[in-house]
């Protein structure tokens, strides 16, 4: 025989309140959907719903045991549609199912947030940090003093980069974009000073620079038209090396990253809150500029017009990615 349990496992139950596992409490351990079915061996019927006696409390351990496996085997796999917003007093709310989110925060825009899957765990802030290691990436020796480092763009393609301290971001020549199938013809233009005077490039985003098992995300990178060389496919500058406390060794050819995170300090997704709101506040800033720029600029000056908006468009799409980031990794509102 099988059992559905509804809202409330108590109706209908006809046990004493000591020996009742009240179902809201139980969905809330679990977070498990609202009806399960289980098999029980005593069943009454009465005004259409089915009671338990006593022996049917195996039945609801059983239940409980599945429920948690559920979890254990099936969290890193789920994938659904999740909605999550705010109450009054800040704290966070998530759930699979629309019409449990509140009416007055379903018609308040930009309140609430949806995701296509489950966000990563969002831990205490009383948690203390993992001591993070170092990473001691071999250098490769140039001409003049110079050192080359291979990357890893997005995940897929390799690039060898010149070690460039001074240089404001990533530069990838023409050549290694097209090769790592960059899309870059479209992007916004920006204007840098190089030993060649001045230099209009495109601006993209890298989703991922991974170097040694070092990696930064939403990486401003510069595509150069200008030939680079041969041997270089571009500079490796501070839009990654930024994200860490570096150390050039020239004694032993090597670069040694390290974690900004001090001892004691909370971090998310391996970065401390202060890293975190210097992000945004760049991204503000950026945003800012650029309408500031689109608005400022003369209707008949078309492609610095245009470009003025795409660079805002550009910003604006790297703040709400950094936002989704910080919302998965639990970045407190302080640092936004």
């Amino acid at each position: 025989m099988l059992l559905a349990f509804g809202e409330d496992i108590g109706e209908g139950v006809g046990l004493s309140p000591d020996r009742i596992l009240s179902w809201q409490a139980h969905k809330k351990m679990v977070g498990c959907a609202n009806t399960f079915v289980v098999p029980v061996k005593n069943k009454v019927k009465n005004h259409g719903m089915i009671r338990i006696g006593v022996n049917g409390l195996p039945a609801l351990r059983s239940l409980l045991g599945i429920c948690l496996l559920g979890v254990f085997f099936f969290v890193d796999v789920a994938h659904a549609t999740l909605f999550s917003w705010k109450d009054e007093k800040g704290q966070l709310h998530v759930t699979d199912n629309a019409m449990n989110i509140p009416p007055q925060f379903r018609q308040e825009n930009g309140r609430v947030k949806t995701f296509s899957s489950k966000p990563a765990p969002v831990f205490s802030e009383k948690t203390r940090p993992v001591q993070k290691k170092e990473f001691q990436i071999p250098l490769m020796a140039g001409s003049e003093n110079h050192f080359f480092v291979e990357v890893v763009i997005n995940g897929r393609g390799k690039a060898r980069l010149l070690l460039d301290t001074g240089a404001s971001m990533i530069t990838l020549s023409q050549n290694a974009a097209s090769r790592l199938g960059l899309n870059y013809m479209d992007a916004p233009k920006i204007t840098f000073s190089t030993a060649g005077g001045m230099v209009e490039m495109p601006l993209i985003a890298l989703d991922s620079v991974a170097v040694e098992g070092a990696s930064a995300s939403l990486v401003e990178t510069a595509i150069n038209p200008m030939d680079m060389g041969q041997d270089i496919d571009g500079l490796l500058g501070m839009s990654f090396l930024s994200n860490f406390k570096f150390e050039i060794d020239q004694i032993h050819a090597r670069l040694v990253l390290r974690p900004l995170t001090i001892e004691g300090e909370m971090e998310y997704g391996d970065r401390p809150g202060d890293w975190w709101k210097r992000r945004f506040d760049y991204f503000k800033q950026r945003i800012r500029q650029s309408s500031s720029k689109a608005n400022s600029t003369n209707a008949g000056r078309s492609l610095e017009l245009r470009n003025a908006k795409k660079l805002e468009t550009h910003y604006k799409t790297l703040y709400r990615k950094l936002d989704q980031n910080a919302f998965r990794v639990g970045v407190p509102e302080e640092f936004k």
